[in-house]
C-alpha cells in the first residue's frame, strides 16, 4: 500500500483482522488496510468503517447486528462474511447498480452514460423526498440490485425474493415520468428485498400509492406544478387513493385493492386484469391490510 506521498507502506495483519505493522496513528500514515477500508484509529478506536457497519479488528465482528440478519438466521448477525474471510468479501455493504455504477445515498455521477446520470439523480431525488427508509434498506441489503435502460418508456421489476434483482426502466420517460418510475419500481425491488415479490394487485396498489406519496413531495420541492397521480378522482378507487396519498388506512387499502382492476387508469389496457390480488406469501382473508406503506411512507 501507498501513503498519501505516494511511498508504499507495508501492512501486516494477525491471525485475524487487527494490525501488528503500520497501526500508527499519524496524519502521515495509510489509513487504507485490511480489506481496503479504512482504519479509524484515533483516540484507540480501532475501527473498520464497512459503509453499512462498523467493524472491530481485536474482535473480528460488527458493532452493531446486521439490519436484514433475517436473511441468515443461521448466522450470528455480528460475523464478518459469514466468518469465512478467506473465500468471502464484504466490498460495501452497498448493492444498488445502475448499469456498472453502484450508488449510494447523494452520490453524484460524472461519466457520459445518460442513463445512468439520469438515474443516480432520480434516486437522490427520491432519497431527499421522503423514499430513505426504502432505499437505506436497499443499499444495506447483501442483494444486488440492479437497474438498467429499457427501450421505449416501460419499466417492471424482475427478481426473486432475497436475491438478485433487476428494474428495467424505459429511456424514453421524461423527467417526471422518469422519477415516477424509479419510485415505483424500487417499491417492487423493497418487496422483493421483504419476500413478498411477484407479480398481485396489492403490489401494485401499494407501489402506485408510494409513487404518489414521493413524486409529489419530489416536484414540490423542485417548484413544479400539476403533479398528475393518473387517478380518476370521481370514482371510489379514486377517493380510496387519494385517502393513502395522505397516510395508510386499511379500509381504502382494501378499497382500492378491490378496486384496482375495474375503476384505476392504471388498468385501462388491462395489463393488471390477469393478476391475483395477493402475492404468493399473504392471505387474502387474514393479511390484506398490512402493508409496506407503513414501513416506508415517509
Amino acid at each position: 500500500m501507498a501513503n498519501e506521498s505516494g511511498a508504499v507502506k507495508r501492512v501486516m495483519f494477525d491471525g485475524g483482522y487487527a494490525t501488528f505493522s503500520d497501526a500508527g496513528k499519524g496524519s502521515s500514515v495509510q489509513p487504507y488496510k485490511f480489506g481496503g477500508k479504512e482504519l479509524d484509529a484515533m483516540y484507540g478506536l480501532n475501527i473498520y468503517d464497512f459503509h453499512a457497519r462498523t467493524q472491530t479488528p481485536d474482535l473480528a465482528r460488527f458493532t452493531r447486528p446486521d439490519p436484514l440478519a433475517e436473511k441468515t438466521p443461521h448466522l450470528s448477525p455480528y460475523l464478518f462474511c459469514a466468518n469465512d474471510p478467506v473465500n468471502k468479501t464484504d466490498p460495501t455493504g452497498m448493492e444498488v447498480w445502475f448499469n456498472d455504477f453502484m450508488y449510494t445515498p447523494g452520490c453524484e455521477y460524472f461519466g457520459d452514460d445518460d442513463f445512468v446520470r439520469r438515474s443516480v439523480q432520480a434516486m437522490n431525488i427520491v432519497y431527499q423526498s421522503g423514499g430513505d427508509k426504502l432505499i437505506d434498506d436497499l443499499v444495506a441489503s447483501e442483494s444486488k440490485y440492479s437497474y438498467v435502460p429499457g427501450e421505449g418508456e416501460k419499466s417492471f421489476t424482475l427478481g426473486e425474493n432475497y436475491g438478485n434483482t433487476t428494474t428495467t426502466i424505459g429511456k424514453e420517460l421524461g423527467r417526471d415520468t422518469f422519477i415516477s418510475a424509479i419510485v415505483h419500481e424500487s417499491m417492487h425491488v423493497g418487496q422483493f428485498l421483504n419476500g413478498q415479490g411477484g407479480r398481485a394487485i396489492f403490489n401494485e396498489v401499494e407501489a402506485y400509492a408510494f409513487t404518489a406519496i414521493i413524486s409529489l413531495n419530489s416536484f414540490q420541492a423542485l417548484g413544479m406544478d400539476g403533479f398528475n397521480t393518473n387517478v380518476q378522482t370521481e370514482n371510489r378507487y379514486g377517493k380510496s387513493f387519494k385517502i393513502l396519498q395522505n397516510g395508510y388506512n386499511s379500509e381504502s387499502f382494501t378499497d382500492a385493492m378491490f378496486l384496482f382492476k375495474r375503476e384505476s387508469k392504471a388498468n385501462n389496457t388491462g395489463i393488471y386484469t390477469a393478476y391475483p390480488f395477493m402475492p404468493n406469501n399473504r392471505n387474502l382473508l387474514h393479511d390484506n391490510t398490512n402493508s409496506m406503506l407503513l414501513k416506508y411512507s415517509p
